[in-house]
């Protein structure tokens, strides 16, 4: 029997991945001063959603749900905090490997630190097979 595809569900594991890769790319770079950010940039009107589902599209333009969404500015300004903000090497050596609204996130569920570590390595081991020439 074919899955059928659940786009809520695959975009919650898109960023458990993004966090997996972003923790162990952290561990790989450390020794040599490389700092690894994980960031959300929130919801920001990019036309993403135009091809899909009815629900899912109804749901990002749900004025309630409009009440979150961003401008590109907006957006960027996290990318830029991680970027010059002296406080991102203490943020990232007290646990932090996630930035969503100008500032330090914990990671929750299967994606925290401590909860499946294995699947950081295990991610990345997989990621390079399939990108071998």
């Amino acid at each position: 029997a074919r899955k059928e595809y659940n786009a809520t569900a695959e975009y919650g594991t898109s960023k458990a991945l993004n966090l997996f890769h972003s923790r162990e790319l952290q561990r790989r770079c450390a020794e040599d001063g490389i700092l690894c950010c994980a960031v959300h940039p929130g919801v920001i009107k990019t036309g993403l959603t135009r091809e899909a589902n009815v629900d899912s599209t109804m749901l990002y333009d749900f004025f309630i749900f409009k009440l979150m969404h961003k401008g590109i500015p907006q957006g960027a300004a996290t990318q830029m905090y991680c970027t010059l903000s002296a406080r991102v090497p203490t943020e990232i050596a007290d646990g932090t490997c996630f930035w969503y609204n100008s500032g330090p996130q914990r990671a929750v569920g299967i994606a925290a630190p401590g909860v499946r570590d294995d699947l950081c390595g295990k991610l990345w081991d997989i990621s390079e097979a399939l990108v071998e020439p």
